[in-house]
Order: structure tokens, then C-alpha cells, then sequence
């Protein structure tokens, strides 16, 4: 028995394709074995053609095939599927034995029986001895993080650290710890050569583009990629140094973070009373509980969802400054007259906005009223009321827009610049708009989308395999817009610094990676997840911009820029808008093209 074992674990070193082959070949000799077995048992000798022996034989493999029990091999098929699939791949492979003649019913089932068991008892035992097998790692930093973390791992039963790897020249070609330290250069050839399961990150002060880069090469290769947890979970005692956990889609970014300016963040929150509409969304979500801890003198959230209010106010429970929640929508100009006049609002962040793409194209007139009449009825108080800041969530998709939610971005911007444009002493109010690409985990961002498909099975669905899009994580995005309010001294359209815009396809192939899984394609048809691309959906662009001209400025701030761009002038707009609101009225959804086209630059939106 232990050479057995020994076999399975060798044969766990080979290619996929070798060990499907070899696995192959000892199902074959199980079957033919079985049905020599019975025949001799019960005729002493083989009464059954040969022919009919390889083409039993062939058909109860092909059934294994089909019915993917090669896809997990030996240890993660499911037991329900892998015993369904034997038995009928028996029965299969003893029905062509047989073909000849059905009399010898009892041999039949022996025979059918026999290789059932057999088949089974070879993947069972395949799986006891995998459990009792150590998962090979290598620990990508040598420092002493590394060596600490190798240490921890001298007497578990789950892991083994075969090497380190690390750029520092000085260290490579040691041992340490009795491991040998290698070159990055040399990672594929040692995955081969010590059959490898996981690299394991240990590099507590690499910088982001650094992990971006080196996550990005490995998930290239045929291992998987961990972190070690975080030093206040390990200390917390919530976390081992050996739990090793994945990593997320914000890894792949590889943005330096900026640390925030504290004075920035407080100037135009500290003791203000704000409002923020769509706070029940993602960004306007985290934009609220980073103002609550910035300690306004009163936070209020609006927002016309029932459910994602009810969400944030859960969330701003455990900070102890005032907050008032306000179910109601932007176009209730009554509710909007109440909300300023009662709280005495002074500061106003607008993130509520329609803004999933394929909706809004089939809603023009929901999304042009929301959109573009909520953001006025939201100027127009902040006007009245004489509020000190207007900071309006603008979005990449407003530059050049080829979809109505960008067009209609855009005309709010055209909005706030106009207002901000007049010269009247008697309003403070300073108008400023900040655009930015993708959050991370926003509602309307792949990634959740992504996941849900991959833990679904798949296909992840793209649109096009050249599609690359502007991201930031959440929580940065708000913390610089927070800030860029406080810069902000009239009509300044900011433009957040994205960094390097994303490939959807590479972003997919890397949570695939992350989450266990392989990509099933034309070279892997046994993968586990597959892409499908389905077509640019109407309106989406391949690539997004962040300005419109090339008149973009630095600010006292590394990440974010102030853009000088062409506007309409209040006077013309204002008449503009009144043609546009006596088009949504009558519901002529060609006139209201017409405007987004003829005033929108950049749009060119076909009449239906």
C-alpha cells in the first residue's frame, strides 16, 4: 500500500495533461482487468471478443471524460457525481462487453460492480492520503518577516516551506534557514521542480505598485498567491501568522497612497452642517462616514432608497455625532425647500445620480429628470439659502460622453460651472465638481459582479476583451474628494489622478486566479471558470477619459488636478433648460436627444 501512495503522490508532480493520461490509462487497465476477472471466474476463460473488450473499455472512458470527473482530479470531485459517473461508465463499458449476449446477466453486474469499486477505491484513496499531504510554499521575501513566518511553519502539518524568493542580489544564492533564496527570474523553474502550491507574500513594507507588479507575474504561472494577515489582526489574536488569506482586487491596482492632508480633510467639514444626497449608495456611503468622523455639526443623509438608508444609518450607529436620515427624492422641491431652510445646511456633497449605463439608455427621461433637474433643484436651494460649498460626484463617462448617464454628468457639470460663472455678491455659494472613474465594490463596479459569476461557476461575462477602465478604491476616492472641497474656489472641475487605466479581461483573469479557480478555454478545457465576451452593450465605451481639454492643472494636493474647460454661460443655459423640461414633459424623447446632442460636447446620440 504505501507504494500506491507513493504513486498518487508522484503522480501529483506531473502536468495536468500527464496525469490525466496516467490516470487514464490505470481506469482502462481497471476495466479490462475487471471484465477478465469475471470472465475467467466464471468461463476459465475470456470468452469475449477483443474488439469488444478495447471498445467497452474506450466508451466507460469517454463517459468518465464527459461527465468531468477529470476536471478535479483524484481528491476534488464531489462524491454524489463521482460515484453517479463510475457506476454509469461501468455499466457503459460491461453493456459493450457483453452486446453479444445479454444471458450472462450475472457477470454482467459482477463485472460492472467490480470496476465501480475499483474506479471508486482509487480516488478514495487518493483523497485520504491528500490530507495527510503538506501544501509546498514558497515565501516571497527573505526578510525578517519571511524568516519569522518560515519559523512558524517548521511544525505544522499543513504547510512546507521549500525556498524563499527575493530581489535583494545580496541575499540571493543563500540559504537561510537551511531554504535557498532565489531570483524572481527563477520562480517558474522552481514551481516545476519542488511541485509548488502557494507563494506566499511576506514583504511588509513593499510599496503598492511593487505587490501590483509582482501579484501580476505570478498569477501568470501555475501557483496560487496569498498574503500573510494584517499585524493588528495577528496581535488582536483574530488571526495566525499561517492563515494565509487571498488577495483582493485593490492589490492589482498598485496605487502609492498619499497620506491625507488632516487640514484639507477638516476645513470644509469640522462644525458644518452637511448634506449629502445619494448617501445610501456607495460613494455617497463612504463619503458620510468619512464626514461623521471629521465631526460636522450635523450630517444629514438623503436618499431615495428605503433600504440602502436604512444600510447607512446602521453603519453611522457607532460614531456619536448627529445624523439624520431623510427618505425623499432630489426632484421633491418641496422636501429639498424643507431640508435647507429647517437644518440650515452649509455644505452640500451631490452623489445621487442614475448612473448604470444599460438602464439609463433604456429610462432617458427618468435619468434626464433625476440627473440633470434633481442637481438644479439642489443648486437653486443652495443658492436661496446662501450655503457655502457645492461639490457635485462627477464621473470619467461625463468627458466625450457616448451614453445618456455621461451626457446627462456632464450637463451637471455645465450647471455648477455657469452658476459659479456669475458675479453676485450676495452668494457665497462656491460651486466645484470632482470626476473620477470606478470605485472598487460599487454597486455598479465588475468586481462584485465578477465574484457573484465566479462563485456561481461562471462564465464571467465582458464585453470586449479590450476594454480597460480608470479604478480607485472607495475609501480613497471619498477621502480626495473630501478633500479637493476644501481647494475648490468656484467652477473647478477636479479630476482625481486614476493612475494607469485597468484591462477587464487581466482583471478577470486575476480574480480567477484568487479565487482558486483556473480559466477554461480552447487551451484548458477542463478549467473550472470561463470568460464569455458578449459585446459592447449601447452607449459603453472601450476606454474612458478623465478631461476634455489638455488644460489640466497640479494642486497643492499629488492626486488631484483642476481642469479648465469650456462652459455655457448662465443665460444661454437657463433657456436651454427650459426647452429640455418642456421636451421631458411631453415625453419626446427625440427632442430631448437633440438638445444632449447639439449642447453636450462630444455627444452624438442616434434618435429613436
Amino acid at each position: 500500500m504505501k507504494y500506491f501512495f507513493d504513486l498518487l503522490f508522484y503522480l501529483r508532480s506531473f502536468s495536468r495533461k500527464i496525469k490525466l493520461i496516467i490516470l487514464g490509462s490505470i481506469d482502462l487497465a481497471i476495466i479490462i482487468s475487471s471484465l477478465v476477472i469475471v470472465q475467467i471466474y466464471f468461463f476459465d476463460q475470456v470468452v469475449t471478443e477483443y474488439k469488444f473488450i478495447l471498445m467497452g473499455a474506450l466508451f466507460g472512458l469517454i463517459t468518465l471524460y464527459v461527465t468531468r470527473i477529470y476536471s478535479e482530479i483524484l481528491s476534488k470531485a464531489q462524491l454524489a457525481n463521482l460515484i453517479s459517473s463510475i457506476i454509469l461508465s461501468s455499466i457503459i463499458a460491461n453493456a459493450v462487453f457483453f452486446i453479444n449476449d445479454f444471458s450472462q446477466l450475472e457477470p454482467f453486474i459482477i463485472s460492472s460492480l467490480l470496476s465501480s469499486m475499483f474506479l471508486f477505491l482509487l480516488r478514495f484513496i487518493g483523497t485520504l492520503r491528500s490530507k495527510t499531504i503538506k501544501k509546498r510554499i514558497a515565501i516571497y521575501g527573505a526578510g525578517s518577516a519571511g524568516t519569522l513566518l518560515d519559523s512558524a511553519l517548521s511544525d505544522s502539518n499543513t504547510y512546507e516551506n521549500c525556498f524563499f524568493i527575493d530581489d535583494k542580489e545580496s541575499l540571493i544564492g543563500r540559504k537561510i534557514q537551511g531554504k535557498p533564496v532565489i531570483s524572481p527570474h527563477e520562480i517558474k523553474k522552481a514551481i516545476n521542480r519542488f511541485n509548488l502550491n502557494e507563494i506566499i507574500l511576506v514583504i511588509p513594507s513593499i510599496s503598492s505598485e511593487r505587490k501590483s507588479e509582482i501579484i501580476k507575474s505570478i498569477t501568470k504561472l501555475d501557483v496560487k498567491i496569498k498574503t500573510v494577515p494584517s499585524l493588528d489582526s495577528i496581535v488582536s489574536g483574530k488571526k495566525e501568522l499561517s492563515d494565509f488569506m487571498p488577495f483582493s482586487a485593490d492589490d492589482l491596482l498598485g496605487r502609492s497612497s498619499v497620506v491625507a492632508d488632516k487640514k484639507l480633510l477638516e476645513q470644509g467639514i469640522k462644525d458644518e452642517i452637511v448634506l449629502v444626497t445619494g448617501a445610501g449608495g456607495s460613494i455617497g456611503g463612504e463619503l458620510s462616514e468619512q464626514i461623521v468622523e471629521l465631526k460636522p455639526k450635523k450630517l444629514i443623509l438623503l436618499d431615495n432608497s428605503e433600504h440602502a438608508l436604512y444600510q447607512i444609518d446602521r453603519r453611522l450607529k457607532k460614531y456619536n455625532n448627529e445624523h439624520e436620515t431623510i427618505l425623499g427624492s432630489i426632484l421633491d422641491k418641496k422636501l429639498l425647500d424643507k431640508i435647507f431652510t429647517e437644518n440650515k445646511v452649509t455644505v452640500v456633497f451631490h452623489a445621487a445620480a442614475y448612473k448604470h449605463v444599460p438602464l439609463v439608455e433604456k429610462n432617458i427621461f427618468q435619468a434626464v429628470s433625476n440627473n440633470i433637474f434633481g442637481t438644479l433643484n439642489l443648486v437653486e436651494n443652495s443658492e436661496k439659502n446662501n450655503i457655502k460649498k457645492f461639490i457635485l460626484i462627477s464621473s470619467d463617462k461625463a468627458v466625450r460622453p457616448t451614453n445618456i448617464m455621461g451626457a446627462t454628468k456632464r450637463f451637471c457639470e455645465l450647471i455648477l460651472q455657469a452658476k459659479a460663472n456669475i458675479t453676485n455678491k450676495d452668494n457665497p455659494t462656491t460651486y466645484s465638481m470632482v470626476r473620477f472613474g470606478n470605485v472598487l465594490g460599487s454597486s455598479g463596479s465588475v468586481v462584485p459582479l465578477f465574484k457573484e459569476q465566479i462563485l456561481s461557476g461562471g462564465p464571467i461575462t465582458l464585453t470586449d476583451k479590450e476594454v480597460t477602465r480608470y479604478f480607485m478604491s472607495i475609501s480613497e476616492a471619498a477621502e480626495l474628494v473630501i478633500q479637493s472641497s476644501s481647494m475648490a474656489v468656484g467652477g473647478d472641475v477636479f479630476v482625481l489622478d486614476m493612475g494607469d487605466p485597468v484591462k477587464i479581461y487581466d482583471l478577470a483573469l486575476s480574480m480567477i486566479k484568487f479565487s482558486g479557480h483556473t480559466l477554461r478555454d480552447s487551451n484548458n478545457l477542463d478549467g473550472d471558470i470561463a470568460i464569455e465576451i458578449i459585446g459592447l452593450r449601447p452607449g459603453e465605451k472601450l476606454f474612458e477619459e478623465l478631461h476634455i481639454g489638455d488644460n489640466v492643472k497640479n494642486t497643492i494636493h499629488l492626486k488631484i488636478m483642476r481642469c479648465n474647460e469650456a462652459f455655457i454661460k448662465w443665460e444661454k443655459l437657463n433657456d436651454i433648460l427650459i426647452e429640455l423640461k418642456s421636451a421631458i414633459e411631453i415625453y419626446n424623447n427625440n427632442k430631448v436627444l437633440e438638445i444632449l446632442n447639439k449642447h453636450v460636447d462630444g455627444f452624438n446620440h442616434s434618435k429613436t
